[in-house]
């Protein structure tokens, strides 16, 4: 499905929900999928944890961890 959106396409914008602590690994499986894809070898990403001001919310080192950010080659910001 990801294929149809990447085309001329010059960076991502992930969003994670900061607070969906049981969803947050489906999250990890769908960024790393989307990373997979050719066209975005060498893309920007910028991966936005929303709902920060929330009580609940993962820390932002919690969520680089849980989305496995060390291990992505790709430049990115979170």
């Amino acid at each position: 499905m990801w294929r149809h959106y990447l085309v001329n396409v010059e960076g991502l914008i992930f969003v994670v929900d900061s607070t969906d602590t049981e969803r947050i690994k489906v999250a990890a499986d769908e960024l790393h999928k989307i990373l997979k894809h050719d066209r975005l070898r060498d893309m920007p990403i910028l991966v936005f944890a929303n709902k920060q001001d929330l009580p609940r919310a993962l820390p932002v080192s919690d969520i680089t961890e849980a989305l496995s950010l060390s291990g992505v080659s790709q430049p990115y910001t979170m």
